[in-house]
């Protein structure tokens, strides 16, 4: 029989990989790269006592023993987190990291996260998703009439979600229908000459189903030798932009639509200022529909700001869309690494994830397949043109990464050395001190 010592240590054990598994589930599903899902856990197990904990990690949820050979948890991820939940997971873990939350407390703040009801409330979401869709209009698609369509077929999406809430047979098809009835919205408005361009109407329309972190963040978990994690995101990833191109198409085929509707038409802006206010109009619409903490506003923003900076330069240099995404990939990763550091109440997560808005791969992965339906001569074409963006946008991630880290190695480096010469100054100070007071055993 057990000692009650040896039941104990057990209950102890148990509640630790309780601990990690859940903690690893959630930043899973807050889409982590599975490399760093694993790097932290390992972190926070070697401050628990566990300097040997084994953790695998995967698209779909974790695995965590304690050591080598002991019994292992699995915990699914579920599904993805809001910013404002993120924000919640990277406060329990940097509490547990202080010592200043214990373990079971931890455990019922991770079950109780999915819990959290939106910031802002119900509508405050859908109508968050609707402003956001109108500033990537403006920004993609900038013609009155082209933005006002957008407004409500995003409105229409987002009633789409939200009624696919909790019911999993319906949020398979939503890609589909939501694509279609977006579709058909935009060419019939075509074909009666009340909007020009419709496929890069169509984009912002749907851009919340766009599947763009889901891409990058496989090909950077393939770049760090995770080709389990890496191939399953970019299959689920391909077939959900597949989903998406075939409601284009069943809508294009309802409305005959003509090979020429088909092409990459920008119309031009109303005003020189219209780029900037979709910017703005992004900001506001994924901060509210991800009920992100209003005094993170502003590095959400800042982030924002400077990632569509890097790709204007992007594009006045290399004229590319691959130079433009590696760039602002480049600093979307440098730049919100460098706003957790600055303020550590936000989660690199939650300052990064809005710029896969504007960097957009899963809308030229859409254009790109919905094209081939129209012209399959194009398949070889666009593979590539699809694989080579997704490459510079890792590789702009990857490095970003690697610069940041650089100068995180420089300042710590740096402070260490003020503090070895603040050191020597102090006791410098304090020598003087004491070679300044009278010998007091000298005799008189």
């Amino acid at each position: 029989m057990p000692s009650s010592t040896s039941r104990s240590a057990n209950s102890v054990a148990l509640q630790s990989r309780r601990l990690l598994a859940y903690l690893g589930a959630a930043m899973v599903a807050a889409s982590h790269p599975v490399h760093e899902v694993e790097d932290e856990v390992r972190r926070v197990a070697r401050f628990l006592g566990y300097p040997d904990c084994q953790v695998g990690a995967l698209p779909t949820g974790i695995n965590v023993a304690l050591e080598t050979g002991d019994p292992a948890t699995y915990e699914r991820s579920g599904a993805g987190l809001t910013l404002d939940q993120i924000t919640e997971l990277n406060s329990v873990r940097r509490q547990i990291m202080s010592g200043r939350m214990d373990e079971h407390s931890a455990i019922t703040a991770l079950t109780t996260l999915r819990s959290r009801k939106p910031r802002f409330g119900r509508w405050a979401t859908i109508l968050g998703g609707t402003v956001m869709s109108l500033g990537v209009a403006g920004i993609m698609q900038p013609g009155v009439a082209n933005m006002l369509y957008v407004t409500i077929a995003s409105f229409v999406v987002m009633l789409l979600l939200d009624f696919s809430s909790g019911r999993a047979m319906f949020r398979t098809l939503i890609p589909t229908v939501a694509a279609f009835t977006v579709a058909l919205g935009a060419f019939a408005l075509s074909a009666n000459h009340l909007l020009i361009g419709p496929m890069r109407t169509i984009l912002p329309g749907v851009v919340i189903l766009l599947p763009g972190g889901m891409l990058v963040t496989g090909m950077a978990e393939l770049a760090a030798n995770h080709a389990v994690a890496g191939a399953s995101r970019l299959t689920n990833g391909i077939i959900q932009l597949m989903l998406l191109a075939f409601g284009i198409s069943v809508a294009a085929w309802v409305m005959q639509v003509p090979i020429s509707e088909f092409a990459n038409f920008r119309v031009s802006a109303f005003s020189s200022a219209l780029p900037i206010i979709g910017l703005a109009l992004m900001c506001l619409g994924i901060m509210v529909m991800d009920s992100v903490e209003w005094r993170l506003w502003p590095w959400v923003a800042g982030v924002l700001v400077a990632t569509f900076l890097a790709q204007l330069l992007g594009q006045e240099l290399g004229g590319s869309g691959n130079v433009s995404s590696f760039l602002g990939a480049f600093v979307a990763s440098f730049c919100s690494s460098l706003a957790s550091i600055l303020q550590p109440n936000l989660p690199r997560m939650v300052a990064f994830q809005p710029s896969f808005w504007l960097i957009v791969p899963g809308a030229l992965g859409l254009f790109s397949t919905t094209q081939l339906g129209a012209e399959p001569s194009l398949v070889l074409t666009t593979v590539i043109s699809i694989i080579t963006v997704l490459a510079s946008i890792a590789m702009g991630l990857l490095f970003g990464s690697a610069a940041f880290r650089a100068v995180q190695i420089a300042l710590e480096a740096e402070r260490r050395r003020a503090a070895r010469a603040r050191r020597r100054q102090q006791i410098n100070r304090e020598r003087k001190r004491q070679a300044a007071r009278p010998d007091r055993s000298a005799p008189k």
